[in-house]
């Protein structure tokens, strides 16, 4: 089984580069981005912090660290987050200016968009075969985007998750998340509370001690709606990946997402069908190096209406990442660097807009020697 998976993941691997072309990042931290990766399609690979994001159990697996960083590509601010072990099996986590998913709010006219949240906490603790985890964070925008009146966004998020190890190859995680918005806006008139929520899985399939098979599922509610109408929306994600470590601190994968957004409105629903292919790989060049390769392509984006008809059928391009890693000791650096930098150099050379935008961030790991992810000097290698 370890020569088919080989086999078939570098297959994949190597078509979809010859597939694609380049592009720009989208959102989130520099390893996952650098990988092809964003908060949405993390759960490709199992070895990275931001998972906490969709499952905050995954915080039992980590290694206590502070962690700062820059967001530049994209949302152009600071994030940091710190995770410690006040007792045996908890683990604690602080983060601010992680960044905040308002996708679909259009429906909600005047309120303040909001970028990112100023506090989050979050807990787990470890059972042994089992990993319990809660979070909740606090966000609050203010802004006068007319003159003489003040239009405010608060959110409020709770959410759960538990890991469970089903076999020395098998394990499963899911989580549920509640988002509760209030939005006054003044310049519109606009004033009303609205609630997100959604649960989600993933199925962990350890094929051979090189290869990981992940399975994910997530469906989201939203309701979005205005002083006037009923605005609702569906959002499905299904997946799958095929993770393989060429070695213990190397690593290729490929993963297909597929997202379905129904948007209910009376009289004239709207689905937005997408196929994402996302591959990415990282390879340790040096003791203290390692450098890291990522490719996205929406490979289908079709949009259609009650009955039926359909309203648009895209293809878009590819986007191409490119990231180094360097690890000191209990320390590491991570650089996402903007690609149009890479490919188009800056604006006073190309005169597009391009900037020396990267995004950066450095860890200093409390703890060493356990197997735990992401750590420094000895990563974790499933047996």
């Amino acid at each position: 089984m370890k020569k088919v998976s080989l086999k078939l993941c570098t297959s994949l691997f190597a078509a979809g580069m010859v597939f694609m072309l380049a592009g720009k990042a989208d959102a989130g931290m520099p390893r996952i981005l650098s990988l092809g990766m964003d908060q949405e399609t993390v759960w490709m690979i199992e070895k990275d912090e931001v998972y906490v994001n969709i499952n905050p159990a995954y915080l039992g697996k980590l290694t206590p660290q502070l962690n700062v960083g820059y967001v530049g590509t994209v949302l152009t601010r600071p994030y940091g987050w710190l995770i410690f072990s006040p007792v045996d099996k908890v683990n604690l986590m602080i983060t601010t200016g992680m960044p905040i998913d308002d996708t679909n709010f259009s429906a909600a006219p005047g309120t303040v968009d909001m970028d990112d949240k100023q506090f989050e906490f979050m807990g787990s603790y470890d059972l042994g075969s089992m990993i319990l985890g809660v979070g909740t964070s606090f966000s609050y925008m203010k802004d006068e985007l007319v003159p003489g009146t003040v239009d405010t966004n608060l959110l409020w998020t709770l959410n759960a998750g538990v890991l469970y190890t089903l076999s020395s190859s098998m394990s499963v995680d899911g989580g549920v998340l509640l988002n509760v918005w209030s939005a006054d806006a003044e310049s519109t008139g606009y004033d009303r509370d609205v609630v997100d929520f959604g649960f989600n899985g993933r199925f962990n399939w350890t094929l051979s001690e090189m290869n990981t098979l992940h399975i994910f599922f997530k469906y989201l509610y939203q309701d979005r709606d205005d002083n006037s109408t009923k605005n609702t929306y569906h959002n499905v994600t299904a997946g799958v990946s095929d993770e393989m470590h060429i070695t213990k601190n190397s690593l290729v994968f490929a993963g297909f997402q597929y997202n379905m957004v129904d948007n209910a409105v009376p009289g004239n629903d709207t689905y937005t069908h997408t196929l994402k292919l996302v591959l990415g790989g990282e390879v340790e060049m040096f003791k203290v190096a390692t450098a890291r390769l990522g490719i996205s392509r929406d490979i289908m984006t079709k949009v259609t209406t009650d009955p039926g008809d359909t309203v648009n059928d895209t293809e878009n391009p590819a986007e191409a990442f490119f990231g180094l890693g360097l690890t000191f000791g209990n320390v590491t650096f991570d650089l996402n660097v903007s690609t149009p930098l890479i490919t188009g150099g800056p604006q006073f050379v190309n005169g597009t807009g391009a900037d020396w935008s990267t995004d950066f961030e450095a860890k200093y790991y409390f703890e060493t020697g356990s197997e735990t992810v992401n750590e420094p000097k000895k990563r974790r290698f499933r047996r």
